[in-house]
Protein backbone atom coordinates (compact mmCIF):
# COMPACT_ATOMS: atom_id res chain seq x y z
CA UNK A 1 0.00 0.00 0.00
CA UNK A 2 1.57 3.20 -0.66
CA UNK A 3 1.45 6.58 1.73
CA UNK A 4 -1.34 8.11 0.16
CA UNK A 5 -3.58 5.51 -0.01
CA UNK A 6 -7.64 5.08 0.56
CA UNK A 7 -8.14 8.82 -0.21
CA UNK A 8 -11.22 10.17 -1.96
CA UNK A 9 -10.62 13.09 -3.41
CA UNK A 10 -12.64 15.25 -5.64
CA UNK A 11 -12.70 19.01 -7.26
CA UNK A 12 -16.34 20.32 -8.57
CA UNK A 13 -16.57 23.30 -10.74
CA UNK A 14 -18.55 25.60 -11.42
CA UNK A 15 -20.33 24.11 -14.23
CA UNK A 16 -21.26 20.68 -12.14
CA UNK A 17 -17.90 19.15 -13.36
CA UNK A 18 -16.77 16.99 -11.51
CA UNK A 19 -12.77 15.35 -11.84
CA UNK A 20 -10.50 13.23 -8.91
CA UNK A 21 -7.51 14.99 -7.54
CA UNK A 22 -4.71 13.67 -7.24
CA UNK A 23 -1.91 14.32 -4.39
CA UNK A 24 1.74 14.35 -4.17
CA UNK A 25 3.81 11.23 -3.74
CA UNK A 26 5.48 12.89 -0.67
CA UNK A 27 1.85 12.96 1.26
CA UNK A 28 1.23 10.52 3.98
CA UNK A 29 -2.58 11.25 3.65
CA UNK A 30 -4.84 7.68 4.79
CA UNK A 31 -8.40 7.35 4.98
CA UNK A 32 -9.67 11.12 3.75
CA UNK A 33 -12.40 12.27 2.00
CA UNK A 34 -12.19 16.07 0.69
CA UNK A 35 -14.96 17.32 -1.94
CA UNK A 36 -15.13 20.85 -3.26
CA UNK A 37 -12.82 22.99 -4.86
CA UNK A 38 -9.72 23.50 -2.41
CA UNK A 39 -11.32 21.62 0.00
CA UNK A 40 -8.21 20.34 2.45
CA UNK A 41 -6.25 21.50 -0.43
CA UNK A 42 -3.42 21.58 1.76
CA UNK A 43 -3.61 18.20 3.31
CA UNK A 44 0.30 16.55 4.08
CA UNK A 45 -0.37 14.08 6.69
CA UNK A 46 -3.66 14.13 7.60
CA UNK A 47 -5.67 11.00 8.46
CA UNK A 48 -9.10 9.95 8.71
CA UNK A 49 -10.80 13.82 7.92
CA UNK A 50 -14.40 14.17 5.91
CA UNK A 51 -14.53 17.76 4.35
CA UNK A 52 -17.01 19.04 2.51
CA UNK A 53 -17.77 22.34 0.73
CA UNK A 54 -15.59 25.14 -1.14
CA UNK A 55 -12.77 25.71 0.82
CA UNK A 56 -13.31 23.52 3.69
CA UNK A 57 -10.43 22.92 5.72
CA UNK A 58 -8.11 24.51 3.33
CA UNK A 59 -5.37 24.52 5.55
CA UNK A 60 -5.65 21.39 7.52
CA UNK A 61 -2.48 19.84 6.98
CA UNK A 62 -1.53 17.13 10.39
CA UNK A 63 -5.24 17.79 11.56
CA UNK A 64 -7.12 13.98 11.96
CA UNK A 65 -10.49 12.92 12.82
CA UNK A 66 -12.40 15.93 11.63
CA UNK A 67 -15.82 16.39 10.38
CA UNK A 68 -16.03 19.87 8.42
CA UNK A 69 -18.92 20.50 6.13
CA UNK A 70 -19.88 23.85 4.41
CA UNK A 71 -18.53 26.37 2.52
CA UNK A 72 -15.33 28.11 4.26
CA UNK A 73 -16.16 25.62 7.26
CA UNK A 74 -12.73 25.12 9.31
CA UNK A 75 -10.68 26.36 6.75
CA UNK A 76 -8.00 27.57 9.72
CA UNK A 77 -7.10 24.75 11.55
CA UNK A 78 -3.74 23.03 10.64
CA UNK A 79 -2.70 21.13 12.98
CA UNK A 80 -5.63 20.06 14.92
CA UNK A 81 -7.94 17.22 15.37
CA UNK A 82 -11.62 16.26 16.45
CA UNK A 83 -13.40 18.79 15.37
CA UNK A 84 -16.79 19.03 13.71
CA UNK A 85 -18.22 22.03 12.16
CA UNK A 86 -21.77 21.83 9.96
CA UNK A 87 -22.82 25.60 8.48
CA UNK A 88 -20.76 27.69 5.93
CA UNK A 89 -18.36 29.25 7.72
CA UNK A 90 -18.13 27.90 11.22
CA UNK A 91 -15.23 26.73 12.76
CA UNK A 92 -13.51 29.23 9.78
CA UNK A 93 -11.39 31.35 12.54
CA UNK A 94 -10.69 28.19 15.30
CA UNK A 95 -6.34 27.66 14.88
CA UNK A 96 -6.12 26.09 18.16
CA UNK A 97 -7.45 23.29 20.53
CA UNK A 98 -9.37 20.17 19.67
CA UNK A 99 -12.61 18.95 19.75
CA UNK A 100 -14.37 22.35 18.63
CA UNK A 101 -18.21 21.35 17.79
CA UNK A 102 -19.35 24.44 15.75
CA UNK A 103 -23.32 24.37 14.16
CA UNK A 104 -24.74 27.08 12.19
CA UNK A 105 -23.56 30.00 9.91
CA UNK A 106 -20.30 31.13 10.66
CA UNK A 107 -20.67 29.60 14.37
CA UNK A 108 -17.14 30.03 16.01
CA UNK A 109 -15.82 32.05 13.01
CA UNK A 110 -14.02 34.54 14.62
CA UNK A 111 -12.59 32.02 17.68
Amino acid sequence: SSAYADNLLFRVYENGRIETRTLDSSEAVTDNIAIGFSAGGNMTTAIGNTIVGQSAGLLITQGGSNTIVGAGSGQSIATTSGHTFVGNGAGAGTTTGSNNTAVGFNALRHV
